[in-house]
């Protein structure tokens, strides 16, 4: 079967490229980093919700509020690489 190699992510992850179907393999080693990630954002958006909800000051409140939403978007991006 022909395929084309593409190496991402510093030799890490490889996807192959067959010539109707595409296949992304990850290591177990690859998939925890990905849980470790995808734990920490949550816990950061988490944390940051609950200041933004105690801080009185509206442009800080803002300001979490941003990082709140950050963290979802990094959450996202790391979850579509599952």
């Amino acid at each position: 079967m022909k395929y084309k190699k593409y190496y991402l992510s510093h030799n890490t992850l490889v996807k192959y490229i067959f010539i109707h179907k595409e296949v992304q393999v990850m290591s177990p080693k690859e998939l925890s980093y990905i849980e470790d990630a995808l734990n920490h954002e949550k816990h950061m958006k988490t944390k940051c919700t609950d200041y933004a909800s105690k801080i009185q000051d509206p442009e800080l409140k803002s300001y979490v509020n941003q990082l709140v939403n950050n963290h979802q978007q990094i959450f996202g991006q790391f979850y579509k690489l599952l």
